[in-house]
């Protein structure tokens, strides 16, 4: 399994400052290529220049709210800062406004003779942050899709009460175990397993998990790299 891990997280296969280093060399990486200093990243992210500079070092913990902000303002989906590819080669998203590039992407088999893009269970990348983790459940880059398993142990939440994440596109959950707790906008709720939900990102939103038990669910976030293409186009 590829882990990126932050938080000193069990999952770690190497050391946690190793994957720590993978992570922050591949958020330098996108900042260069969006032609950003660390002072204007830092600026719109809303922590301070010291801080963004430790993370690409590898020396500090972004919190997942921090991440989620990093990822947008450089243009990166989860799946980039997860893919098991060389830190020189990740970029930001490309985007698209037709659905041929992302069908494509799907369709094609990576290995002869097998079924296309199986992404096996004990190889799938990782990322923790804190106690919350996220799951690749792609072997490839999908356009514009972020499909993932994500875990929220008990008192773990994406973001703090005072302040709620927001961003372009849809987001599409389910929970598969457990239970968690959903505020969008001004509106709050639980999910239990076997509930979904679907809403705006542009909406603020807050994950969190109070109960006594795990809690997993797939989530599915569309057109978080700011493309045009609609989730009622892509599911059209």
């Amino acid at each position: 399994m590829s882990v990126i891990t932050m938080g000193g997280s069990v999952f770690d296969d190497d050391s946690a400052g190793s994957a720590a280093d993978t992570l922050g060399s591949r958020i330098r990486s996108a900042r260069k290529k969006q032609r950003l200093s660390i002072r204007d990243l830092s600026n719109r992210v809303g922590v301070s220049a010291s801080f963004v500079s430790q993370v690409e070092l590898g020396r500090a913990t972004p919190s997942i709210g921090v991440l989620y902000s990093i990822a947008s303002l450089l243009e990166l989906s989860l799946d980039a800062l997860m893919n098991p590819m060389e830190v020189d080669e990740v970029a930001p998203a490309v985007i698209s406004n037709t659905r041929s590039a992302g069908a494509s992407a799907i369709e094609s088999p990576v290995a002869t003779g097998g079924l296309p893009n199986v992404q096996r269970a004990a190889d799938r990348s990782r990322i923790s942050a804190g106690s919350v983790t996220w799951d690749r459940l792609t072997n490839t880059d999908v356009e514009n899709i972020e499909f993932l398993q994500v875990t929220y142990p008990q008192g773990s939440e994406s973001c703090p009460v005072d302040d709620l994440q927001r961003h372009s596109g849809w987001e599409f959950g389910h929970v598969i175990s457990g239970t968690m707790t959903v505020q969008v906008g001004f509106t709050s709720g639980i999910l239990a397993a076997g509930d979904s939900i679907h809403f705006s990102s542009t909406v603020p939103h807050r994950l969190s998990n109070v109960s006594n038990e795990v809690c997993i669910a797939m989530w599915v976030v569309v057109g978080r790299t700011h493309s045009t293409t609609g989730a009622s186009d892509l599911f059209s």
